[in-house]
């Protein structure tokens, strides 16, 4: 069944002033970049980070329709702000290098704090490692957060991270700690070479 232009602005299908041949969303057209390999030397051994403040999970995407009705979708500021700040960590980290191109093995540390309002026998338990934070980020939803903010920069993409051992401890400060060495085996995808 076909409807007007203007049945479909009554709808709320079509933006105000669209004609019938755009959609109401937009679509991003740009394609991705076909990565290629740095010409800096890849490190050696192993890289180690360590980000300060506490972990924030990767939040999903937000979808809003804006005043012309057309829909836009954007990350939370919160991701975003850390992810910056991911990212910087580990450019300074790797100055003077270029990605790792093979399997990459990674260990991440999420460090969180005591809470405040816990005794002095429970805190010390707590720094001691004898209780776990069994709260809030999920160990999965940090770790993504980690891994994207780092792509392209600690390794072209975060598939050639192979093994993962990831944990949560209490710490007298939140921050969160990483460490990243090639692997001794072949990849299954070589990257192309720069230009």
């Amino acid at each position: 069944m076909r409807i007007t232009s203007a049945q479909a602005k009554r709808l709320g299908i079509l933006p105000a002033g669209s004609r019938g041949r755009k959609s109401a969303t937009k679509t991003n057209s740009k394609k991705k970049a076909p990565r290629q390999r740095s010409r800096l030397p890849e490190p050696a051994g192993e890289i180690a980070l360590v980000i300060p403040g506490k972990a924030v999970p990767k939040e999903r995407p937000r979808t809003v329709r804006d005043a012309n009705g057309d829909v836009r979708t954007f990350t939370p500021g919160r991701t975003t702000r850390y992810s910056k700040t991911i990212s910087t960590v580990g450019q300074s980290a790797m100055r003077g290098y270029g990605p790792f191109s093979g399997p990459v093995a990674c260990v991440m540390t999420f460090v969180f704090p005591v809470p405040r309002s816990w005794s002095a026998e429970r805190r010390e338990k707590a720094l001691a490692g004898a209780i776990l934070p069994t709260i809030r980020p999920d160990l999965d939803n940090v770790a993504k957060t980690i891994l994207d903010g780092l792509n392209g920069i600690v390794f072209y993409d975060d598939a050639q991270i192979t093994t993962k051992t990831v944990s949560k401890v209490y710490g007298a400060t939140p921050e969160t700690r990483l460490v990243f060495r090639p692997l001794a085996a072949e990849p299954a995808v070589v990257l192309k070479k720069a230009a």
